[in-house]
């Protein structure tokens, strides 16, 4: 009698299913380019930076290390703050754009906090290592938006 139905008067008496809602997934971010750098020296940062991952901010400065009051000049390169789809976290990469390699890497850990001392200077603590870390941006503008990132993963890490 329910086929009957169906034929004469086209309703269905089961129960109807819905397409399933999709979560709208995030776009990804591009890569951010550093603007002391080349169209070239950024695709070499870029390819650095990794396939599965993005440059958030960047910026050329020397990677410095406190030690004995002082401060140390570790490495010279592209600093990038970078989000690592594979690994799921934030790392602060120092990059040598001429060998495409990366030199440094530093994992943005729960709770890491950047102090700017301005125009140049933007320092930060290691996690274990009781360490003292400075990057010594080349341009002021560089430095500013970098701690503006790193700011907001920190607020964005709060939130959850």
């Amino acid at each position: 009698m329910a086929a009957m139905a169906y034929q004469s008067y086209g309703s269905y008496s089961g129960t109807m299913r819905m397409p399933e809602q999709e979560t709208p997934r995030r776009r990804r971010p591009q890569n951010t380019e550093c603007q002391l750098l080349s169209d070239t020296e950024n695709q070499a940062l870029f390819t650095a930076v990794g396939q599965n991952a993005i440059c958030l901010s960047a910026g050329v400065a020397e990677l410095l290390r406190a030690s004995g009051g002082k401060w140390t000049r570790a490495l010279r390169g592209v600093i990038a703050l970078v989000k690592d789809y594979d690994r799921r976290a934030y790392f602060l990469r120092m990059i040598d754009i001429v060998t495409g390699q990366s030199q440094w890497e530093f994992n943005v850990y729960k709770g890491f906090e950047s102090v700017i001392y301005p125009p140049h200077l933007l320092t930060f603590e290691g996690e274990n290592d009781a360490h003292v870390y400075g990057l010594n941006f080349s341009s002021p503008k560089e430095a500013e938006t970098f701690k503006d990132h790193l700011d907001k993963r920190s607020e964005q890490e709060k939130k959850n």
